[in-house]
């Protein structure tokens, strides 16, 4: 099975908010945006944002939900696929980052970390 792994890094841009049944998932949006240098103007510059909608199932959604907010430093680590559905009689797509791993960014801040038992270690 070929699988796209990706690593990225960016703010939470919502609060995360849970779905399915028994709110197994959860969802929110990462967003990141390219810095470069100039060398026209001498300084650093923001380039295009880029949003992407990440999903997390089972416990890693229950620890994401207790451990992340809006405005968060992340990086996660996941598979890229892409979910389709129909609106209004129009085709819509949206590329979706199932995370498999989600941790604070630690080059902006601190956390503080607390194992939840061994039934959520693999």
């Amino acid at each position: 099975m070929q699988q796209l792994s990706v690593t990225m890094n960016g703010f939470v841009g919502n609060e995360p908010e849970t779905f399915g049944k028994n709110d197994v998932g959860i969802t929110f949006r990462l967003a990141n945006t390219r810095r470069y240098f100039s060398n026209e103007d001498k300084q650093w510059c923001n380039g295009t944002t880029t949003w992407l909608t990440v999903k997390a199932y089972r416990s890693l959604a229950n620890n994401i939900k207790q451990s992340v907010r809006k405005g968060d430093p992340l990086i996660v680590n996941g598979v890229l696929h892409t979910e389709e559905w129909e609106h209004e009689g129009s085709k819509r797509s949206r590329v979706i980052l199932e995370a498999q791993n989600v941790g604070h960014d630690l080059a902006f801040g601190t956390t503080q970390f607390e194992r939840i038992g061994k039934e959520s270690v693999m």
